[in-house]
């Protein structure tokens, strides 16, 4: 797998609150990531317990460090905004772990997810603002699709960089992204 260009542009992945948008991110990170690229950011992975979805970690790339950050039921201390409550120091923590792993200059970053937190300046607010100035690395930000034409719109995101979730997998995603996919050849190490 190797870059095709350097696009230093902004896409957005869009789908249904659920549908395995961080998991395709996931999915897109470890593949980069087994190819030799540096990927930072944030992945919020649902957190499941007896198969019922609990809430969402946070995950930060590139050490998959993970640790609670977003439960659907009260936890003492935590912050709640609509239906949910966060951690109070997981935006603060992603937020300074993403902008020093960005500095290295990363060949991907994802942001998982820009929300409707963010549109009313809470959340990844401040990470946004920080992250729409930096166009010399490629970015991915992961947004419901209710959202995405107001976060498109906001951050002038192009047509050619808005992928759905349904008509995207990570091979295509990769060449959208500027990468390409070059498959594990068994007979040749």
């Amino acid at each position: 797998m190797r870059r095709t260009e350097p696009s230093g542009r902004l896409h957005l992945l869009t789908g249904p609150v659920g549908g395995g948008k961080s998991n395709l991110a996931a999915v897109l990170a470890a593949a980069l990531q087994k190819k030799g690229h540096s990927v930072a950011g944030i992945l919020c992975p649902s957190r499941i317990r007896d198969g019922i979805r609990i809430g969402y970690d946070l995950q930060l790339l590139p050490s998959d460090e993970r640790t609670p950050f977003v439960r659907n039921h009260p936890e003492p201390g935590w912050q709640s905004f609509r239906r949910f409550y966060f951690h109070p120091e997981g935006f603060l923590r992603g937020t300074e772990e993403t902008l020093r792993a960005v500095n290295d200059r990363p060949d991907l970053i994802i942001l998982d997810e820009v929300g409707p937190l963010e549109l009313e300046g809470k959340g990844w607010a401040d990470l946004v603002k920080a992250l729409s100035s930096r166009n010399e690395t490629t970015q991915l930000w992961l947004c419901r699709d209710s959202l995405w034409e107001e976060i498109a719109r906001l951050h002038d995101v192009v047509d050619g960089r808005i992928h759905f979730l349904d008509q995207t997998n990570v091979v295509d995603l990769m060449d959208k992204l500027g990468f390409t996919y070059e498959p594990e050849n068994p007979l040749n190490p």
